[in-house]
């Protein structure tokens, strides 16, 4: 669930707000905030997925060098990492860690953690984002009814 579930969903939650919000994502530079194993799962699906340019953030140096042998990209700061993509995903368990004042015009936002999200998404659409979810909405909602029937 924490890694392969939620990088399934969040894949399935970033095509649609793409389509949403009039972004191509494989030409699209993807931001992800905290690479713990589901911040680490996302990255990699995104990648297989064709994303061509995926940055990366964490206070782990290890976790930032285990992006780098996937592909990623290491960023050491959070406002440089929101100033440069046109999406962001953030799964670090830290409320409000994202600022409004980083929120890009036209950027789409999925700060995932549950129940409380590193923005939420009203404040993110306020400042500016085309779209925005937290991890009620993407985990929730479109993973684990699927994944629970699924089981059963």
């Amino acid at each position: 669930d924490d890694q392969h579930g939620t990088a399934v969903v969040t894949l399935a939650a970033v095509i649609s707000a793409c389509k949403s919000a009039g972004v191509d994502l494989k030409e699209a530079t993807v931001g992800q905030i905290g690479l713990g194993a589901a911040g680490l799962a996302i990255c990699r699906m995104l990648m297989a997925y064709g994303v061509k340019s995926v940055y990366g953030a964490d206070l782990s140096e290890e976790a930032k060098q285990r992006l780098e042998q996937y592909g990623g990209t290491p960023v050491n700061d959070l406002g440089e990492l929101m100033g440069q993509c046109d999406i962001v995903i953030a799964t670090t368990g830290v409320q409000g860690l994202i600022k409004k004042e980083w929120v890009q015009q036209g950027q789409i936002i999925l700060a995932l953690s549950n129940p409380n999200p590193e923005i939420a998404p009203t404040e993110a659409l306020e400042a500016g984002a085309a779209y925005a979810a937290d991890g009620r909405s993407v985990n929730n909602v479109l993973g684990f009814p699927g994944i629970f029937r699924g089981v059963l």
